[in-house]
């Protein structure tokens, strides 16, 4: 098989920005927070598979405005943590995809706040 690459315009970003996470499941990803325009933002955008759409949806903002961070994913949720609010973060948003909402988990805060970090997952926690 040709692997191929080819620009979706109907699944660009609501905005543009740097320093943003993702995380995913079979049916959507969530593009979330990032660095627009000089400022840092908590905007989170969907992106449908099946049609190659992506919109901004406003339940899923993350709980602070950052960059630099990572996620985490299952098919259920997925975790933003870390990244950089004019200095590290620990902060952790769980975003669950059935319903499309975020919210902040303490418990599930980094242990260190952390700036620029990686994130792997397994088919399962």
């Amino acid at each position: 098989a040709t692997e191929t690459t080819q620009a979706v315009s109907s699944a660009n970003l609501s905005q543009a920005r740097w320093g943003l996470a993702g995380v995913s499941n079979s049916e959507k990803g969530i593009f979330a927070a990032g660095r627009s325009a000089g400022s840092d933002v908590a905007t989170a955008d969907r992106t449908t598979f099946a049609t190659e759409t992506t919109q901004a949806v406003s339940s899923a903002n993350l709980s602070q405005a950052r960059h630099g961070l990572a996620g985490v994913s299952n098919s259920e949720k997925g975790i933003f943590a870390g990244g950089h609010i004019e200095s590290y973060a620990a902060t952790a948003d769980r975003v669950t995809f059935a319903t499309e909402t975020t919210q902040a988990v303490s418990s599930a805060n980094l242990s260190q706040a952390r700036y620029t970090l990686a994130g792997v997952s397994t088919g399962g926690w």
